[in-house]
């Protein structure tokens, strides 16, 4: 595989404005120029929903009615990172994770691919693999398998149709990749600075009470064949 390119990419946006373009609060902004102090000579890109949507369709006109039919922008973010990262690759790295030094000695040692894992309190699983970093040369069969798992993956379920858990799944039908734990990187992901959380806990709740609803709808059916 060729080298991962020096490109590093964020996504930020505000939800609440249907995705688009907004000005980071500070504190992220801070974490931002954190990621080009210690890489000034990379190419820094900072997609926003509207600059996300328009590359994709330019770019994957025959995937922009997939991307549209995600539930929330969450999935729509995770899954852009395995377009970009297929199409032009580099690093994608959220937006609420600090940088602690170069990335370059992890990057050059690395065959086209850098993926990185967490402990699971899942005891079936050694470790999930988390997407908040992810390097790639382009055109990595990885992320192409990514993206093909993408038809079928449009659940409210965020983790499970484009997160963490939907990564993990592909990680572990494709041979060949070496994880890293994410403390060998000069990282450190702050999960709960932006609106990622609180959206996540948004959707989950959806997600339960689509349940909630099934079940009630059950019982009455239930209980009208009854009469």
């Amino acid at each position: 595989m060729p080298p991962i390119p020096h490109i590093i990419h964020q996504i930020w946006m505000n939800p609440e404005e249907n995705g688009i373009e907004s000005s980071p609060p500070d504190r992220i902004q801070m974490f931002m120029n954190e990621w080009k102090q210690h890489h000034p000579e990379y190419r820094h890109i900072l997609w926003n929903g509207n600059t996300m949507r328009n590359y994709i369709k330019k770019e994957f006109p025959g995937w922009i009615d997939c991307y549209d039919k995600f539930p929330s922008w969450i999935h729509r973010c995770d899954a852009f990172r395995f377009f970009i990262l297929w199409k032009m690759g580099g690093v994608y790295v959220d937006a609420d994770t600090h940088c602690k030094g170069s990335l370059d000695k992890y990057l050059d040692k690395k065959d086209g691919l850098v993926m990185i894992t967490r402990k699971t309190e899942n005891k079936n699983k050694d470790f999930d693999l988390t997407n908040c970093f992810m390097a790639s040369s382009p055109k990595h069969p990885f992320y192409q398998k990514c993206i093909e798992g993408l038809k079928n993956s449009h659940s409210v379920n965020i983790f499970q149709s484009t997160g963490p858990t939907y990564l993990t799944n592909m990680y572990h039908q494709y041979n060949n990749i070496e994880a890293i734990r994410e403390s060998e990187l000069p990282i450190e992901h702050i999960a709960d600075n932006t609106w990622f959380k609180t959206q996540a806990a948004l959707y989950i709740r959806q997600y339960y009470w689509y349940i909630f609803i099934i079940i009630i709808v059950a019982i009455g059916l239930s209980i009208a064949f009854q009469y």
